[in-house]
């Protein structure tokens, strides 16, 4: 942890797939929730012990302001439970 937004040194991640034909935004919160979980407890213990060494991020970060969800928010048609394909992608249109 630092004084930066999202800024801090990198110790373990991992891809987490989405099923976007059957997914959903909550379904996909839900997974990355619980994959993060799993990812913390599996290396907690080599965290501690400084057997994992840090990683610096490349750039530097990155965070949202709260305004910038404004063009998004037509996408999210069923809000939660808006599938993920019909947004996947879509995103980068919406700029």
């Amino acid at each position: 942890i630092n004084q930066g937004v999202d800024t801090g040194s990198i110790y373990a991640q991992t891809q987490v797939d989405q099923n976007l034909k059957t997914g959903t935004l909550a379904t996909s919160y839900e997974k990355l929730v619980e994959e993060i979980e799993k990812l913390f407890f599996k290396n907690l213990p080599k965290i501690l012990s400084q057997e994992i060494k840090p990683k610096a991020q490349v750039s530097g970060g990155s965070f949202h302001k709260s305004k910038d969800k404004q063009k998004y928010l037509k996408l999210l048609h069923s809000g939660w439970n808006t599938p993920l394909r019909d947004i996947w992608g879509a995103a980068c249109d919406s700029k």
